[in-house]
């Protein structure tokens, strides 16, 4: 790495004493710090329709993951079992996957996460929704195949359907306030 950058081997570890080090720099240069700010806001935002605050969120996001390097990375990372991918998952659950769950639950009238947790349903649901959108990424990016939408329609098509299939998920699992109150009377 050191002759590919340039540098001596030494120079190297003085900034990066372990691999760890090195990977978790990368993580947090690559990953981490490519979030911004702005798209949490977006996805909490009242003042939007849940589904327009999904797509401008997607739209974006999407601009930053659909990098072929940020996808090479990933890929790569997780076949050598590096922590990069556990690492991510994490970050997206906690700030899209409870943020986006939470809204549809509010916005459906389901109860929140305080009458009842994230199930593992809604995860899974979840998961295959986002993972779908990354997949559209790596089709298009990786295997160069030709796309039959563009991104923007996709993500209109991918959200229309997690809106109409998620919250039906919930609320077959923790139902809806209404019916929790009645069951607890």
């Amino acid at each position: 790495m050191a002759e590919r950058l340039g540098v001596k081997q030494p120079l190297l570890y003085r900034y990066f004493p372990t691999k760890d080090d090195l990977i978790k720099a990368v993580y947090e240069h690559l990953f981490v710090g490519q979030w911004r700010d702005a798209w949490s806001d977006i996805m909490v935002d009242p003042a939007l329709p849940l589904r327009e605050r999904l797509i401008r969120f997607y739209a974006s996001y999407t601009d930053v993951i659909f990098d072929p390097r940020w996808i090479r990375i990933y890929l790569l990372a997780g076949l050598k079992g590096l922590e990069i991918n556990r690492w991510w998952m994490q970050f997206v659950e906690r700030n899209i996957l409870r943020p986006v769950c939470g809204e549809i639950r509010r916005a459906g009238g389901l109860a929140g996460f305080a009458a009842a947790p994230l199930t593992p349903q809604e995860i899974e649901a979840f998961w295959a929704f986002h993972g779908g959108i990354f997949y559209y990424g790596v089709r298009r990016e990786v295997y160069h195949a030709k796309m039959a939408l563009e991104r923007d329609a996709f993500i209109v098509g991918a959200v229309d359907s997690l809106l109409k299939g998620l919250p039906a998920v919930i609320a077959g699992v923790v139902g809806r306030i209404d019916d929790r109150s009645i069951s607890n009377s």
